[in-house]
């Protein structure tokens, strides 16, 4: 039910960003950090979500992600996805944000990317809402 959930907020979100139309040809790159492979799974389900939507869907760990040639040359749409651990972002997701994307901050190839963050936790009390927080106050 719950991957089912997310499937749907990802199309619904990515018909908006496509103005409405049927099917629309945004590149959309998921990007995830794991270590039981749960945030593995919800980066699957989102990717059923955008599929719905747009045939180019590509699903990638962290550590199999190369920014310049994913994010900046390939992907129209980036969702990143990571496990809360205590309340933050896993150290594996936070390292590839703060090495790779820091140096392109400033790079006109990001200000048309549409983003997106999600986190998994064991309960509703595991502070997910705190870690994807976290993530638009960096």
């Amino acid at each position: 039910m719950k991957g089912c959930l997310v499937a749907l907020l990802v199309a619904i979100l990515l018909c908006i960003c496509c103005e409405g139309t049927k099917h629309c040809s945004r590149r959309v790159l998921v990007v995830y950090a794991t270590e039981t492979n749960h945030t593995r799974d919800l980066a699957a389900q989102l990717a059923l979500g955008a599929k719905t939507i747009s045939s180019e869907v590509r699903v990638k760990s962290v550590a199999e992600t190369n920014f310049t040639l994913d994010v900046l040359e390939w992907a129209d749409v980036v969702v990143i996805g990571s496990p809360v651990h205590y309340g933050n972002p896993a150290a594996a997701m936070l390292e590839w944000v703060e090495t790779e994307w820091e140096s392109h901050w400033t790079d006109p190839r990001l200000s048309s990317k549409i983003g997106g963050v999600f986190a998994s936790g064991e309960s509703c009390c595991h502070c997910s809402d705190l870690c994807v927080f976290a993530w638009y106050c960096r």
